[in-house]
């Protein structure tokens, strides 16, 4: 197949142009716990379902790496363009609520 994609029938098997991917890697304690490849036209910026989705995935990923979470928990969020909302910290405190958590610290 050449490399702009097209077949012997003229029909594109692949996209002629390359697509940009995002990608959001969470880290912790220098260990890459979860790293999301994601479409570019996935809203990543105020998208609280995606952004919430990540954070319980990071949790479910850590949960399976380590055997348990920790009762107490440390966020820090950089002052980025959609890291800080407030359905992520609601969410923070709905983890406390339904004691996932005892305690979660958020700094900035």
């Amino acid at each position: 197949m050449p490399s702009d994609g097209t077949n012997s029938k003229g029909k594109h098997r692949v996209p002629s142009n390359p697509i940009s991917l995002k990608v959001l890697v969470r880290v912790i304690h220098g260990l890459t716990i979860l790293a999301t490849i994601t479409a570019p036209w996935v809203a990543r910026t105020s998208n609280a379902d995606f952004g919430c989705t990540v954070i319980l995935e990071t949790f479910n990923a850590l949960e399976k790496h380590a055997g348990r979470l920790p009762r107490r928990w440390a966020e820090h969020f950089d002052a980025g363009d959609g890291n800080w909302t407030n359905t992520t910290l609601l969410f923070y405190c709905y983890l406390v609520e339904i004691n996932i958590f005892d305690e979660i610290i958020i700094t900035r």
